[in-house]
């Protein structure tokens, strides 16, 4: 499952034993071997002196070769840069100083990291809370005092590296891994990093933050006992003083180095004696400022039996030309899953995966190398896929006999958004006329239909009596009757993905369960002609209040129009540039309703 991917490496994780691993590999960049190394060598001595870094042991330490990865423990389930707006300002707290604290530990055993980022700090969320995880990636890692003159190392990630990284002729120095601590707090209060750095741009003297105020210990609106009141009020002032510092246009390596000491032999009393427990507004969220882009949260499900296979390197090749139209434009995060048919009941289940997780909260561009990925070559056993077993781990099963939680963890405040791309149908759809179902339930259920108004409005002749189909689907319904479809009765036992068996979701339940949990909206594209399989799309499109498309021509643009329309700009962007057909555009005019109707 691809985390991330850069021309330097590729991050992903494996399962070892049925432990959790980070495999980071290389790439054919001539600087990926040397960063690998050094990220290895860096942490193997890091942990000899008692830093716990998830370094696996015994691993080869020869990097002479063409091709090579390193392993380590996963830390945590989001990064920052995924999860940072939403915080709570106790989680806030929390986070930042157990941050300031693992650095100030990296620097005293002689290392300065030179990257530290939201992208690079981890956190592991739960229902309850989000806690931090750790620091990752220390391919950028030198000795402090060390000239930067190592292959790789003059440089960092903008805005957050300070800019005495750049210069080779420069040392490595503490304060460079204090001032991108600084940026990552400021950060995390504002909406963007264009927002922030343009702040940034216009502030001479620095930013001030005012933690007392967004802490709620003003006006004596905090109950604590004095030590622990002047503990946190002393924090308060040292990161503000920090974050005014590295801000500024004078800011220098002394100032930081000299400020981020007091502010350290701070951070050991709050963690020791957790006096942001008794911060007032501790489960506020933390206000944020800027120019707001909206989140997108988007769950895309591949058909893996041959839908895509002709066409896999076009549309690579076609996606990285337009992804970059989202930076800074969007706050995207894409998880990417195939789904093909059952182990036959006859085969060994544990072998054979089902839904198979091929990108996890990836970027735009990282999902350009996950779609890469998709093998496109799973054994078709009958005309019926596993849809709804994709659904089903989408939404989660935490009946005592499956007990599986939900695979797709989103965001707060994020639009939602799960699309099925295939040319198939789910077990169970010509086991019944799901239509009329639904129907007769328009008469009495004001929610159905409303589902069904709603989806007119963006089909106007998509629910419109149509013969062809209609005899379809029952010829279609006869031949079932005789054939030997595994799974398509109305009670099967199917494999549940652990080694297992469960009952086999219901095709409409999981949809309309997935819809209301989540609170997305689904949308589908047809990858092929069949009106059996189109009928279904549409189906699960009504009940997912969401918009069915013909993408067996124009799947690129379906999936980039889905990703952009909960922007209406960045949507009629996309939408009049130059390379999408005329043809296309008609063919998304029901994405182009959903997008202006917001």
């Amino acid at each position: 499952m691809l985390l991330h991917y850069s021309g330097i490496s590729s991050v992903r994780v494996i399962v070892e034993n049925g432990t959790e691993i980070v495999e980071k590999k290389s790439s054919d960049n001539p600087q990926s071997m040397t960063c690998l190394e050094r990220e290895f060598k860096t942490i193997r001595e890091l942990q000899s002196r008692g830093l716990q870094l998830g370094l696996l042991p015994n691993q080869s330490d020869n990097f002479e070769v063409a091709e090579r990865s390193i392993k380590l423990l996963r830390k945590g389930t989001h990064d920052l840069s995924d999860v940072g707006h939403d915080l709570t300002v106790g989680e806030f707290f929390e986070i930042i100083s157990r941050l300031a604290r693992e650095i100030h530990e990296i620097h005293e055993n002689g290392y300065v990291h030179r990257d530290i980022k939201p992208g690079n700090i981890m956190i592991s969320e739960t229902k309850k809370q989000k806690k931090y995880a750790g620091i990752v990636d220390f391919g950028m890692a030198l000795r402090i005092n060390r000239i930067q003159q190592e292959k790789g190392v003059a440089g960092g990630t903008p805005p957050f590296g300070h800019k005495s990284q750049y210069d080779k002729n420069e040392r490595a120095r503490c304060g460079q891994d204090w001032y991108s601590f600084a940026l990552t707090a400021l950060y995390l209060m504002r909406t963007s990093v264009s927002s922030m750095q343009a702040e940034i741009d216009s502030s001479t003297n620095g930013i001030i933050i005012d933690f007392d105020s967004i802490a709620g210990s003003q006006n004596n609106t905090i109950s604590l006992d004095d030590q622990i009141y002047h503990t946190n009020q002393l924090f308060f002032t040292q990161l503000s003083e920090l974050i005014q510092i590295a801000t500024s246009a004078t800011c220098s390596m002394e100032h930081l180095e000299k400020s981020s000491k007091k502010l350290v032999e701070t951070v050991s009393k709050v963690i020791k004696h957790r006096t942001f427990k008794k911060v007032v507004n501790k489960k506020a969220n933390l206000p944020i400022s800027g120019n707001r882009i909206i989140k997108h949260d988007l769950l895309l499900i591949i058909d893996e039996t041959n839908s895509l296979a002709s066409d896999i390197s076009r549309i690579k090749d076609t996606i990285d030309e337009v992804v970059q139209e989202f930076d800074g434009e969007m706050d995207l995060r894409i998880d990417l899953w195939t789904v093909r048919d059952y182990a036959r009941k006859d085969s060994n289940p544990r072998n054979h995966e089902t839904v198979r997780r091929v990108g996890y909260r990836l970027t735009a561009r990282s999902m350009v190398h996950a779609i890469d990925e998709i093998a496109a070559d799973a054994l078709q056993h009958d005309e019926a896929e596993a849809y709804e077993m994709g659904f089903e781990w989408a939404t989660g099963n935490l009946s005592q006999k499956v007990g599986r939680p939900s695979k797709w963890l989103t965001r707060k405040q994020s639009t939602n958004s799960v699309v099925l791309a295939g040319d198939a149908y789910a077990h169970g759809w010509l086991r019944k006329n799901w239509w009329a179902g639904f129907y007769g339930e328009c008469k009495t259920d004001e929610k159905v239909n409303e589902l069904k108004l709603s989806f007119q409005r963006r089909h106007p002749n998509g629910l419109s009596r149509n013969d062809e189909e209609k005899n379809e689907l029952q010829r279609r319904r006869t031949v079932e009757k005789s054939k030997t479809d595994q799974f398509g009765s109305k009670e099967e036992k199917v494999p549940d993905g652990m080694g297992g068996m469960q009952n086999r979701p219901n095709l409409r339940k999981v949809v309309e369960k997935l819809r209301q949990k989540k609170n997305c909206t689904i949308h589908t594209i047809s990858l092929g002609g069949d009106v059996v399989s189109n009928s279904y799309m549409k189906f699960v499109a009504l009940l997912g209040n969401g918009v069915t498309i013909n993408g067996k021509d124009d799947f690129v643009d379906a999936l980039i129009g889905i990703i952009a329309s909960p922007d209406k700009l960045l949507y009629q962007k996309l939408l009049n540039r130059d390379s999408i057909s005329q043809t296309a555009k008609q063919n998304l005019a029901p994405l182009t309703t959903f997008s202006l109707d917001g």
